[in-house]
């Protein structure tokens, strides 16, 4: 038996605290409150099974509260076996990555698995040089590729964009290149430099298609669940036309085009035999038409196909919306742009071929009917002839074929001119974009032609937390 128990049970006198007791009891509670934390890797799990990498850090994940990040260069798809009875993960992770050359290192509650860098070996001509890849947000940038150009020497970054490369004899002259999916790739001159710190740039032209969806909210194209699809306004533009939707002939899978025969008509748009709603900017419009837009103005169109894709506009969009999205100020400063255009139709490749050997009437005699069977034309012979200047009939008229090429002589050269003058600005608190667009289109027939000018205005301010946005047609 304990003394001190034995002696603290029968003794009558009041018990007191020692402060050795107190200081014990404080460092234990405080141990039990940081032990997860401080040895992560050390918690104990029991796995036996068989399957890949990626399936054994599941069930890692399930048995502990930690997270594994895991490096694109490291192999997750590869077969292994573990039967481990409450073992570590760090064991569990030794035995996993053994001869793998790849390293994990704790951060918080994740674990950070990516290729273990090589030792660098001393000598006078190698050096290391280290530093952070950002990007526009000043947030590191994990998985970015650094590359000694020219040779295959590279490593990657870590979680918070570090990272830390052996130049093997690369010399003075060694440039890196840094490199991220989605981003704009970098080279940087060493320079004998020890520290770089790279900012990347988003690359627009290999981000994920984005589409916009109802309300004017962007999203990836593959991440829906209803179909959409995307017209950029560069395709609009590649051959102009009077109006917007013939430009869209043939480009959206299930719109139907109607174009007319009619000069001066605008073409009607069909998605699964009902008109779709027009929406510009966000804004819906029921009783504007895509004509009444400038193919100039226009960045890119978003067709949203059947109820599911509109459902946020209600009944008017239940057969599907087309979503306008107009050109904005992107460059910084002043913008100036004049695009003109001229597309002419010389008119029909050939024309019906029609007798003009014999005038109208019958057994070899000029009448005035419909037959034709009359007498020669051409050989010099007369007869009473309506004049249709005069209005009456006059005789000893020639019987010539005059009206041989009436129908080519009626045709005149269509042509449709097409020209735009755009002023954009962007500052540091906003900007703006108007144009003016002028068409002229001359029929084939004469006395049709289509004079339309139109006027466009949009720009956006933002001061801290206020924002405005408007436009104007």
């Amino acid at each position: 038996m304990n003394p001190y128990l034995h002696s603290e049970a029968t003794t009558p006198a009041p018990r007191r605290v020692r402060p050795a007791r107190v200081a014990a009891g404080i460092a234990a509670f405080v141990m039990l409150l940081f032990a997860g934390p401080l040895h992560a890797q050390d918690a104990v799990v029991t796995i036996s099974k068989s399957g890949t990498v990626k399936q054994i850090l599941h069930e890692i994940e399930s048995q502990t509260d930690y997270l594994f990040v895991v490096n694109a260069q490291v192999d997750v798809k590869r077969p292994v076996h573990i039967d481990a009875q409450k073992k570590t993960v760090r064991e569990i992770l030794d035995r996993l990555f053994a001869g793998q050359g790849v390293g994990y290192e704790l951060k918080g509650r994740n674990i950070m698995l990516s290729p273990a860098r090589e030792k660098p070996t001393a000598g006078p001509d190698r050096k290391m040089i280290s530093g952070r890849v950002t990007d526009a947000s000043g947030a590191g940038v994990a998985g970015a590729t650094v590359i000694v150009k020219g040779t295959p020497n590279g490593t990657t970054t870590v979680g918070d964009g570090s990272f830390s490369l052996d130049l093997k004899n690369a010399g003075a002259d060694a440039v890196l290149q840094i490199s991220f999916i989605g981003m704009k790739p970098v080279e940087v001159a060493v320079a004998g430099a020890s520290q770089l710190n790279v900012r990347l740039e988003e690359d627009t032209q290999l981000v994920d298609a984005v589409v916009v969806t109802a309300l004017g909210v962007k999203r990836e194209e593959k991440a829906l669940g209803y179909a959409v699809q995307k017209v950029s306004g560069d395709e609009l533009g590649t051959v102009k036309t009077t109006f917007v939707g013939t430009a869209l002939t043939g480009k959206v899978a299930g719109l139907q085009v109607r174009n007319s025969t009619e000069f001066g008509s605008a073409p009607t748009l069909r998605i699964r035999g009902e008109s779709p709603l027009l929406v510009v900017d966000g804004v819906p419009y029921e009783y504007v038409a895509l004509s009444e837009l400038v193919a100039d103005d226009i960045e890119s169109i978003d067709v949203l196909k059947g109820a599911s894709a509109s459902a946020l506009y209600g009944a008017k969009g239940g057969s599907g919306a087309v979503m306008v999205t107009t050109k904005k100020a992107k460059k910084e400063g002043l913008d100036v742009s004049v695009n003109s255009s001229l597309m002419a139709d010389v008119g029909f490749l050939a024309f019906p071929d029609v007798q003009t050997q014999y005038s109208s009437g019958a057994g070899g005699k000029y009448l005035l009917n419909d037959a034709v069977g009359g007498d020669k034309l051409d050989i010099g012979r007369t007869a009473t002839l309506y004049n249709p200047y005069t209005y009456e009939n006059e005789p000893d008229q020639p019987l010539v074929s005059r009206g041989r090429n009436n129908f080519e002589n009626f045709l005149q050269t269509s042509f449709v001119a097409n020209n735009t003058v755009s002023i954009a600005y962007k500052g540091k608190l906003g900007s703006f974009r108007t144009s003016v667009n002028h068409i002229y289109n001359r029929g084939q027939y004469p006395n049709t032609k289509l004079n339309k000018t139109n006027y466009s205005l949009n720009g956006d301010l933002k001061y801290k937390r206020f924002s405005l946005s408007a436009g104007l047609t």
